[in-house]
């Protein structure tokens, strides 16, 4: 009877482990993943949330042929998800740069270019592919195109801000980086006296795209005078107070 009972302590003691808690079961990230990639799809106006990108980012290495796979998606919502989430997954990843490089060419959706833009502002700074393939997009880009396809679709003007903004961290000389971080900022500056009426808001519609494009980018010099100008502005939009701080806090905070 001893013995039995000292053989069931010793399995309910190996069973607890040496804190008396039961082992935490194995998580199968690459399924955990699919789960959430496949949720993508139906997520509405709403982009994965810190708890996924935390996922991602913390099996990163695991996870990067899933998020390959995701930035080919057939579906849209998925593919700008997949470029949102790669962005947030620091500290900046050459393999993830060179998946980002990879799609931009073949991606038809102007969304998700942005997007994939955005995420080269962070992986994409020691990369001459992504620097040969954000000079393209560039070159084939109208800059002064500020009219927008439809009511929720970006201008030409929007995307060559972004691809911009990519370019102040990937191209290859410090030149050529500050002058691209020029386009950007030149769009902080309030719209021309002169410009038509007509033509105001998909004007501002771009300034909306250099704030994003600045959250995404590296502390720039010049950014934030021109930020505080543009909350002193006597005809800004709503929106100016919530974006252009939330762009000072990204510029500021980096410095």
């Amino acid at each position: 009877m001893r013995v039995a009972c000292m053989f069931g302590l010793v399995m309910a003691l190996a069973w607890a482990g040496c804190d008396g808690a039961a082992p935490e079961p194995t998580i199968d990230v690459t399924a955990e993943a699919t789960v959430m990639i496949d949720g993508w799809a139906r997520s509405g106006m709403y982009l994965p949330d810190s708890a996924q990108v935390g996922f991602f980012r913390d099996n990163i290495e695991a996870l990067t042929p899933l998020l390959s796979a995701a930035l080919a998606h057939d579906t849209q919502p998925v593919r700008m998800r997949a470029a949102f989430v790669i962005e947030l997954c620091t500290p900046p990843n050459p393999a993830l740069a060179g998946l980002l490089a990879s799609r931009l060419p073949s991606e038809e959706d102007r969304t998700v270019r942005l997007y994939i833009c955005h995420a080269l502002c962070v992986h994409g700074r020691t990369s001459p592919q992504a620097a040969a393939a954000l000079r393209a997009r560039w070159q084939a880009l109208d800059k002064n195109a500020t009219a927008r396809p439809s009511s929720y679709g970006y201008s030409e003007a929007a995307e060559a801000v972004a691809v911009a903004g990519a370019l102040s961290t990937c191209a290859e000389n410090t030149a050529a980086r500050k002058e691209y971080a020029s386009h950007v900022l030149g769009w902080l500056k309030p719209p021309p006296p002169d410009l038509p009426k007509e033509r105001l808001a998909d004007h501002w519609d771009v300034r909306w795209g250099a704030l994003a494009t600045l959250r995404s980018m590296p502390p720039t010099d010049g950014a934030v005078p021109l930020l505080n100008a543009m909350l002193e502005e006597r005809d800004r939009k709503s929106w100016v107070e919530t974006q252009v701080r939330a762009t000072l806090q990204v510029q500021e905070a980096a410095r």
